[in-house]
């Protein structure tokens, strides 16, 4: 009977702790976010350099951008649509 008392204080016990899943015991609840971050910043300095290379800054790329596809824009508009995007 002691046994079995104590056997079921455990399983009680077991209950009552908040064991971390898988994923947060080893940190990959981390790791798809950071993933893409690493990635994205790879690719914007990528990119950043094949402008570059053109003699273009991302800035001067999203006016071209805009104004290819809404072809006619005033000032105050262009800004709009290259900063917004």
């Amino acid at each position: 009977i002691c046994g079995y008392s104590k056997l079921r204080q455990f399983k009680q016990y077991e209950k009552s702790i908040n064991h971390p899943t898988l994923i947060e015991a080893d940190g990959l609840n981390r790791f798809a976010p950071d993933l893409l971050n690493r990635i994205t910043h790879r690719y914007n300095k990528m990119q950043q350099a094949d402008l570059k290379r053109v003699g273009l800054t991302s800035i001067k790329m999203w006016c071209l951008t805009s104004l290819a596809v809404y072809a006619k824009l005033t000032i105050d508009d262009l800004c709009v649509h290259a900063i917004a995007e």
